[in-house]
């Protein structure tokens, strides 16, 4: 059973041969680019790395979008409330005990 790669590089595979708009021309005059497999492991731990050093936003971008989140619930609380009521079929104290209050003690 041939690989994935060996049916999508193999230019008589169906993939191309059942495309009308396919010529064996253009296999032959765009050759496939791969990213070498040994290569691929050291660009993950990479991006590991940066996203765990926190580097990706400032700490005031966080901070901001943090009040940012508190305000909208302030400001919408009673819409929030209705539209989780709604989805979860529950009152209004439950969306305030158990949903909206979760929220701000996560952004607090």
């Amino acid at each position: 059973r041939p690989s994935f790669m060996s049916t999508f590089a193999n230019p008589t595979s169906p993939l191309y041969t059942n495309n009308p708009n396919y010529t064996n021309d253009e296999a032959e005059s765009l050759p496939l680019k791969y990213t070498p497999l040994q290569s691929i492991a050291p660009l993950i731990e990479e991006a590991h790395q940066t996203y765990s050093s926190h580097i990706t936003h400032p700490y005031q971008f966080r901070m901001d979008q943090l009040r940012g989140i508190e305000k909208l619930i302030q400001e919408n609380c009673d819409e929030l409330t209705a539209a989780i009521g709604k989805d979860l079929g529950q009152g209004p104290m439950y969306c305030e005990a158990f949903e909206l209050a979760q929220v701000r003690n996560q952004v607090e």
